[in-house]
Parts: C-alpha cells; structure tokens; sequence
C-alpha cells in the first residue's frame, strides 16, 4: 500500500485583515474622539431663553455705542443712573440691559460694574437672533 506523503498547504496570508481591522479601529476612534483641547471643561454653560421666554426690551436701560445710557427715552447721567440701579436693587424682576453691538467692552463692563455695586443682583443682557 502506497500512501502519498503528506503534502503542506501553504497557510494563507493573515496579516492583512488584521491590518485591516487595526486602520478601521483608527479611523473609528477619530471620528468618535476630540482630539481638541476643551479649556472650559470646568465651566457651566450659561441657560439661553427660548422663544416663549424671549424677553422684550420694554423698561430696558439702553447703551448706546458711544457709552451714554438711557431709560424710557431719556438719557440719564452718572447720577440718575446710580439712582436707577439703586431703585432696582431690591427688586425681584431682572434689571435688563440692551447694548448696542458697536458698543466697547470695557463701556458695557462699567454699567455692569454699577449695578452690581448698586446691589442689583438679577441681569439679563438682550440681545437678538442672528438670521443666517
């Protein structure tokens, strides 16, 4: 009885499937992860207001672009505006604030810095929906 020798198949080539799986576990773990740095990871977001809770600029103090306030169509200075903060310090209703976009920062930032000193503790900044 002749028996035929044992003959060795030649394997087939595995690493390329595994190659495979290792590039798409990459491009996977690209798209699924940020790669940014996230610097306010530690910060609450601010609450925006929805439509229904949209507030109007009604009894609004108004700041122009060049810094000068104003209240029911009347420009107040220092002193009628320290009394105005004032007035609105122990009130439970937001004192709201529409500034005007060309406004400087550091002009919107000593009105804020009134009113808080004023003892106002509830402001809303107004401001309005961008349209694409």
């Amino acid at each position: 009885m002749r028996l035929k020798p044992f003959e060795r198949r030649q394997g087939r080539e595995t690493t390329i499937p595994l190659i495979n799986v290792v590039f798409l576990m990459l491009i996977f773990f690209l798209f699924a992860g940020s790669l940014e740095k996230d610097d306010a990871r530690g910060v609450t977001a601010p609450t925006s207001l929805t439509q229904r809770d949209r507030n109007t600029s009604d009894d609004a103090l108004v700041v122009d672009a060049a810094g000068n306030a104003w209240h029911d169509g009347e420009e107040l200075t220092d002193e009628t505006l320290l009394a105005l903060l004032a007035a609105r310090a122990g009130e439970d209703r937001p004192l709201k604030i529409a500034a005007d976009e060309e406004l400087a920062a550091g002009g919107l930032k000593s009105v804020l810095r009134a009113a808080r000193q004023a003892g106002v503790a509830n402001i809303v900044l107004l401001t309005r929906k961008a349209t694409p």
